[in-house]
């Protein structure tokens, strides 16, 4: 958050407000005690989306350095077209690139270093590669 020009203060009540919590489990009616979540906020929480909307747009620039930088090359469907790298819609990320061993390597390693940095973890079940070949003329 600190990267993307919130203050010291607002970092920190936000952090308050998603570590130091307890949990307490009713079983069969009867509370089983304390315990304190592993990690992140909870689902529903109020602030998650707000904090995922924050995680996607860290992974859509850092995207796009990848592929100002060359590291992933862009697909292009025709010539003269303008250059598509990524979209996004809710939770979901389409990627256009190139099909090269390159990109399809540079992109696997972007993504396992943004999970490791982020805590943000990619649904492997979800991710599709198609290889779509136009016919130009």
């Amino acid at each position: 958050m600190r990267r993307f020009g919130f203050s010291n203060p607002f970092t920190s009540l936000i952090a308050n407000c998603i570590e130091g919590n307890w949990f307490s489990i009713l079983f069969n009616g009867i509370p089983t005690g304390f315990f304190n979540p592993t990690k992140g906020v909870r689902q529903r929480d109020p602030l998650s989306p707000t904090l995922f909307i924050l995680a996607v747009e860290a992974f859509s620039k850092g995207l796009k350095l990848q592929f100002q930088s060359g590291k992933i090359e862009y697909y292009t469907a025709a010539r003269n077209s303008i250059p598509i790298s990524h979209l996004t819609y809710v939770d979901d990320i389409i990627v256009f690139l190139n099909a090269s061993k390159k990109s399809v390597s540079n992109i696997m390693k972007f993504i396992s270093i943004f999970e490791s940095q982020s805590t943000e973890l990619v649904n492997r079940v979800k991710v599709v590669f198609m290889c779509l070949e136009i016919w130009r003329q």
